[in-house]
């Protein structure tokens, strides 16, 4: 295993690719990307303003969201907190995603849409663990109490780097290689869903594993339009793309991928 675990993967990626694009998203007929360098800004920012609104070490956080740049944000940013990474299936319905909520403890929820956080905001008072949601549309933010939009949570984490400095350091760097770093639930198809805790050891392993029989290389181009909680696309995707520095290209509408791959 080359590397001790994913915040020191992800810090050698920014530092390398720091010039070049990594998330592409369509708007208005073309592909708009966002640099490396930008990734690492945000994913240290929110890792901050996690560690700046209490996230203990060790606790889960849930992101209900679909194929958007800040997932992976989000991903890496509660890796780098010293939380666990759980992802909601976007079409979950709202018991489902208390049950989960509920289950891995967690203590923050990020949300991409309106209707995304209401469906878990419907369930508020049977998590009374959860500290804050978090989501991308602003407006739906706006006078709810306990809810914050992402980009005043961001910059949250920008106002409380340097108070946060020293403790961020230490649980991104130290975090250990048998620590858990993302917990993948089950379908539940025959029962309750059960939570995977998958290590940093265990992800890197399988990339690495993965890179020897399917090579990924910072020059392919790379669709992201399965769900980032299924570990399919966490894995192979995700940590698969970071760790050879490859784009990824975000597909908001499934019934256009062959359009996009033209």
């Amino acid at each position: 295993m080359k590397y001790p675990n994913i915040y020191t993967l992800f810090r050698e990626r920014v530092a390398e690719y720091a010039g070049c694009d990594v998330f592409y998203v369509r708007r208005e007929g073309e592909w708009r990307g966002s640099s490396w360098q930008t990734f690492g800004a945000d994913a240290e920012a929110l890792a901050s303003a996690l560690l700046a609104s209490g996230l203990t070490r060790g606790a889960a956080v849930c992101v209900l969201m679909g194929n958007v740049p800040e997932w992976p944000v989000c991903d890496i940013g509660i890796i780098a907190a010293g939380g666990v990474s759980c992802g909601l299936y976007p079409t979950s319905s709202a018991e489902q995603c208390r049950y989960i909520i509920e289950h891995s403890d967690a203590e923050f929820v990020f949300a991409d849409t309106a209707a995304q956080l209401e469906k878990v905001l419907s369930m508020r008072d049977e998590l009374p663990d959860v500290k804050q949601f978090v989501v991308l549309d602003a407006e739906a933010a706006r006078g709810r109490e306990g809810v914050v939009s992402f980009e005043e949570f961001l910059h949250l984490g920008e106002e409380r780097r340097e108070a946060t400095a020293s403790e961020l350091r230490e649980r991104a760097e130290g975090a250990r290689a048998d620590d858990t770093a993302v917990m993948v639930y089950t379908s539940g198809t025959t029962g309750l869903p059960k939570g995977a805790c998958l290590s940093h050891r265990y992800i890197i392993n399988s990339v690495e594993s993965l890179r020897e029989t399917v090579p990924v290389y910072d020059t392919d181009v790379a669709f992201s339009y399965l769900p980032y909680c299924h570990v399919a696309e966490r894995v192979s995707g995700l940590y698969n793309r970071l760790y050879a520095g490859a784009a990824a290209y975000f597909v908001d509408d499934l019934m256009k991928l062959g359009q996009y791959m033209l």
